[in-house]
Parts: structure tokens; sequence; C-alpha cells
């Protein structure tokens, strides 16, 4: 427990007696350099709450897919409805707000997807004589005036069945999951006047289908599809939460989380489904019938290569030492993952941080035992080895106050700026989004607070459930009460090791590490069979600090889980590694997009903005009308393809990188 120092054993007590006087009471400029460098780096200021971040052009060129967000709606969440598409892989549209735009220029678009809001006559007869002529058109809750273009009569509210199923065996709904899927909203009642019905509004067991949920309907030489309910509302909702229960505490589990504003608003019975992302995918199936009555709609998938899903690795460490760290790491790096680490800041003084510097210094020089906290040189290995090192907020004493005071506390502790993903101790939340906003103003991109923990999770009868409570798989950003998107991605953390095991602090349903284990294969597997997810695991550090017997136990669950996911092609990364995908898919644009109907061949330019992992994979339809996909060129060079479905759709998966991809598809 003792080094030496010129050859003169030092203790501790010494060490901190030195270490004091060097960084602070001498006057050199490396004591001075060491105190203003521990006072840590400035709280960033307000960003600008502007909405024309939002709307806008999507890709350049000639599109396929228009958005018309109605401004004149009382719902301000029209303008998500491009980050729906997003998420679902289609970056081949415009946005553009319907009171702002050239009605004539209708035509220039191949499908018109309108968000719920009331119309003009001027509007309606616009986007009437648009379908008539060969437009493709889906209306979010429609205004009454388009009800003839698709093939609805009347209109009555309803607030309280709150489920859809869809038609089995109609063409839209294949692939999508047969059981009843909440939606949250009021949803309008119609009766059928010559549409189909693709899905229907019904209550919990199925029943009561006489009013469809989505329907289609050719109008004249184009088609109309219909959705009862908004759709966009709805996501936002089923992610988030009911901003009316915010800051209550509701399940019984102390303080206000997010799963507080879920307690009541999910069907437990429903969890497993990512219901959110089941309804997008419907909502893209339509996109896919409108679009090839014209041209093929290409898409990117969801996750690196042809992985089906991902295992998003983290670890909250609560002061722990770096050997500690160290073997969560190791852990992660047994299975060619990396990791996520999200560290609380030594509560330390700002004299004291400069001695707790000096200290590194000499255990960096093998002159002293390590100290509690990993060294900035440690951090800077783990780093440089590929895992991700960010700050673990401890926010007991007031939000905003707490993350100004452990932001400090952190980057003046020598690690530089947290990384880019962050979840804070406890998971305490404010507001419906206010934490997500502030956390956005720190400069955050993704949050994982969104957290399956507590009795909120177990059935009246006793069974405890585990799946998806925010409706979704996929990461998608936050958005607030007034229609502004808060750029920071929500990503779900669905196996948590607090809420399975029994810690040494504890746990929820505290079974061994081994059942722990078939949940997160089971978790998986859904994902695998087509429940697509990225899936966000923690594995706490503490557990490895304080004892063998709870070192064992989560080393157990641990190495259970990610041999699983390796076993089966599901990458194991940091939250950081796949924000950084996550914001290159999104970004993505597409240019020129034009279909060739003399040779049949669909061209675009693809472009990928640069990443540090390896390349996505476009999704381009098999099959467009009697025709099929007969070849792929990129960049000139003719592509091998892998055949692909998703929701039913039949798709080749061509690999592209970052940059410019020129793409030709041919069909014969």
């Amino acid at each position: 427990m003792n080094k030496r120092l010129n050859g003169k054993k030092l203790s501790r007590r010494d060490f901190l007696k030195i270490a004091g006087v060097t960084a602070v009471a001498v006057p050199t400029a490396t004591g001075l350099g060491l105190l203003y460098s521990s006072r840590g780096a400035d709280v960033p200021s307000d960003i600008e709450s502007s909405t024309s971040q939002i709307l806008g052009s999507s890709s350049t060129g000639d599109q396929p897919i228009l958005i018309l967000v109605n401004d004149a709606s009382d719902s301000p969440f029209g303008v998500y409805l491009s980050e729906i598409l997003f998420a679902e892989g289609i970056i081949s549209f415009s946005t553009a707000r319907l009171s702002e735009f050239d009605l004539e220029r209708l035509v220039e678009f191949d499908t018109v997807v309108l968000t719920a809001g009331p119309l003009t006559r001027e509007q309606a007869e616009a986007l009437t004589r648009y379908v008539y002529g060969g437009g493709g058109l889906v209306a979010m809750k429609p205004d009454i005036a388009l009800l003839p273009v698709l093939g609805l009569r009347g209109q009555e509210q309803d607030s309280d069945l709150g489920y859809m199923i869809t038609e089995g065996g109609h063409a839209l709904s294949a692939g999508i999951v047969p059981v009843s899927l909440q939606y949250h909203g009021a949803a309008d009642r119609y009766l059928m006047d010559g549409a189909e019905a693709v899905a229907w509004l019904c209550d919990k067991t199925g029943r009561q289908k006489d009013h469809p949920a989505v329907s289609i309907h050719q109008y004249g030489e184009g088609w109309g599809c219909a959705w009862a309910y908004d759709l966009v509302e709805s996501v936002i909702l089923t992610r988030q939460g009911n901003p009316q229960w915010a800051d209550q505490e509701r399940d019984g589990f102390s303080d206000v989380r997010p799963s507080d504003m879920f307690y009541g608003w999910l069907d437990l019975d429903r969890i497993e489904i990512p219901q959110a992302d089941e309804q997008q995918r419907l909502l893209v199936n339509a996109l896919n019938f409108l679009s090839q009555q014209k041209k093929p709609l290409p898409r990117l998938w969801y996750f690196p290569g042809n992985a089906k899903s991902m295992l998003i690795a983290t670890s909250d460490t609560h002061q722990n030492p770096g050997w500690a760290v160290e073997r969560v790491i190791q852990h992660a790096e047994k299975y060619g993952g990396s990791i996520s680490i999200y560290s609380m800041p030594p509560n330390y003084t700002v004299p004291y941080r400069a001695a707790q510097k000096v200290r590194w210094w000499l255990e960096d020089l093998s002159l002293m035992d390590e100290a509690y906290f990993p060294s900035p040189s440690r951090v800077a290995d783990w780093r440089k080895r590929g895992h991700e090192f960010g700050i673990h907020v401890l926010v007991e004493n007031g939000y905003e106050e707490s993350w100004a005071i452990n932001w400090q506390r952190f980057t003046g502790a020598g690690y530089g700026l947290p990384s880019p993903t962050t979840r804070v101790h406890r998971i305490l939340w404010k507001g419906w989004v206010d934490s997500a906003k502030l956390q956005e103003r720190y400069g955050f991109r993704m949050n994982l607070d969104f957290y399956h923990v507590g009795d909120g999770f177990r059935k009246p009868d006793g069974e405890w459930v585990y799946g998806h409570f925010t409706g979704s798989g996929l990461p998608m950003k936050f958005i607030d009460e007034n229609g502004r998107l808060i750029h920071l991605y929500q990503q779900l953390t669905q196996l948590a090791d607090d809420h399975l095991l029994n810690l040494h602090w504890g746990g929820t349903v505290k079974i061994p590490a081994e059942e722990a284990v078939q949940v997160s294969q089971s978790m998986m597997d859904r994902s695998l069979a087509g429940g697509y997810a990225a899936i966000g695991a923690i594995f706490h550090t503490d557990p490895f600090a304080v004892g063998e017997v709870w070192a064992t136990e989560e080393g157990k669950w641990m190495d259970g889980t990610l041999k699983y996911a390796a076993e089966n092609n599901i990458p194991i990364w940091s939250a950081e590694r796949w924000l950084d995908f996550v914001e290159a898919r999104h970004d993505s644009m597409v240019k020129d997009f034009q279909w060739l109907a003399d040779e049949n061949r669909l061209n675009f330019l693809l472009s990928l903005p640069d990443f540090r992992s390896e390349g996505m994979s476009l999704l381009l339809p098999l099959e467009r009308s009697a025709a099929r996909l007969s070849g792929v060129e990129v960049n000139g060079r003719r592509v091998e393809f892998k055949e692909h479905i998703l929701s039913s759709q039949r798709y080749a998966m061509v690999d592209v990188t970052a940059g410019e991809n020129s793409v030709d598809a041919y069909y014969r």
C-alpha cells in the first residue's frame, strides 16, 4: 500500500499532504495550472428554440414523396412525421408547410402524406384533383371534404377503444403483428363507402371491427389512404408517455422517473411488441404500395450490415476504481464489443481535484497505488480501445444546479468534455421533456434514461414482463409540447441488472443470473424474428468493485448476454458508436431521384455522411409491378445483393459506404 518517492517510503496520508502543497500552496506555473484546469469547463448557454430547423427539404432534387404539414391543425406534432420516415429508412422525401406550399406543384410528387388538420376549400379541391389525376395520398385524420376521395362517409369521434388490428390477408397489412395494438389520441369513426379496410378500430380483444383504422381506396387514376387516428401524435405519446402525468410519482418506485408516465398508459400485455414501430411499418407498407404505381421506393436498413438487432452495452459507475471499470470493459472486449461507461464525477473541491491530478501523475509513473477514481490516462486508453467514457450526473439536489456542478466536476477532473450520450443517476426525470431539453443544451445527442425498472412492470397476477415500454426498439428524437424537435435521441434501456438481479444494494425481480440471461436471450430472439430493436443493456460497475460474490453474479449475466449476442451476429456497441451510425443514417440524402421508364431503371445519388463504423445497407424493392430487379450498380460497378424481407416486402440488400453512392437499379 506504500510507495517510494526519491527513495523514501510514502504513506497515503503523507502523499495527500505533499500533493496538497504542490497543487495549492506553491505558486509555481505547474501548481497554478493544476488549480485552473481543475475548475472545469463553463456551463453551455441556451440554444435557440426556432422551428426553422425542422421544416424544409430532407433531400434535394426530384423526390417521390411530399410531406405536407398542416399548420392549421390544433396539434403541433405534424413536423414529427419526417422523423418517423427517417427512422424507417425512408429518406426520399421533401417537407413543406401546407399554408406556404404552391398547390400547383402537387403533380411533381408521386405520393403526398398529409398530417392531421382542417382544409380550406381550395386545398381540398387541389388534393382531390391530384388523386383523381393519378397521385397517391395518405391522410391522417382527414378533413371531411376528403372523404369521397378516400371512399369513406360519416365522421364520429371515438375516444374509448384505443386499439387497432390489421385486416388479415390484406396485402398492405402483411408482415404486421396480427394482434390488437395500442394507439393514443382520439380516432374518427368512419363508414366505408368503397374503401377497403387495411386495419380496424377495436378493443383489446380485437372485437368491434365496425370502423376502419386504416383504409385504401382507388379514386380516378390515383389512390387515397386514410388513417382514422393521428399516427404522428400516437407515436409521440407512445414513446414519450402521458404528458399529463409529468412530474408525478405513480408506479410506487420512489421518486419521479420516465417510467411513471407509462404506468397505466402501457398495456403490459403488449410490452413485448414494439407497437409504435409496427404502426410506422404499416405506414411504409402503404407508401410502398402507392409508390410502386410509379417507381420503386428505396430505404435504408435499420442496423449496420445485415444485422437484425443491436445490443447497446452500458455501465454506470458510482465513483468506482479504475480496475473495476477495467473488468467490465474486458467482459465486453471478450465478445468483440465496445461499451459506454457513465461515470459519476468525484465530488472534490477544486484544491482536492488538483491534488488528485498529482496523484494520478504519480500512478502513471508507478510510484503510487491506483486511486479510487480512474486517471485521465486510463480513461484515454479506454477511449483509444473504442469505448465511451461519459458523465453520470447525480441530480438529487435540484436538476439544473446539479447538472452545472457535475459538469464542472467531470471536466475539472481532466477527462475532457463528456461523450455525447448520457444517463443520469437513478434515472430521475423532470417534466415531460424538460430533462431532454436540458441535456440537449449541454450538447448531448442520445439519452438512455427511459429505463426498465420497478414494480410498474409487474402484472396484477404477479407476472413480470419485459420488452419495449415506449412501444419502440428504434432510437428517435424527442419533441416538446410546442412541436420543437429536441436534437437528442431517445434510446430505451430494456435490460437492467438492478431490475433483474439481486445485487448488493438490492433489486426488483431478484432472479439468478442464469434466469436473467434467459430474459436477455428472449429479447434478442424477438428482434431477430422481426421485432427489430436496438436493445439497451446496463451492466453496473459497482458489483465488480464490492466483492467477488457480486462480481461473479454480474459477470455471469453479462457474459451470458454478450455471448448470445455475439453468437447471433448482433453487434455489441457503445451508445456513442451507435449514435454515430444513427446520426449518419438520419442525415443521409438522396439527390436526383429519377425513374427512366424506357430502360426500367431507377437512378439516384445517395450521399452518406462520414461515420466510424462499418457500412450501411440500402434496401431496393425486388419487384415493381410485373418486373423484377435484375441488377444493381453502385458508382458504375456491378454489385451483388442479398434478398431480405421487411414487413413482407421483399428487398435486395446492397452495401453502401460513406460519401457519394450513384445507384442504378435495373428491373426486367
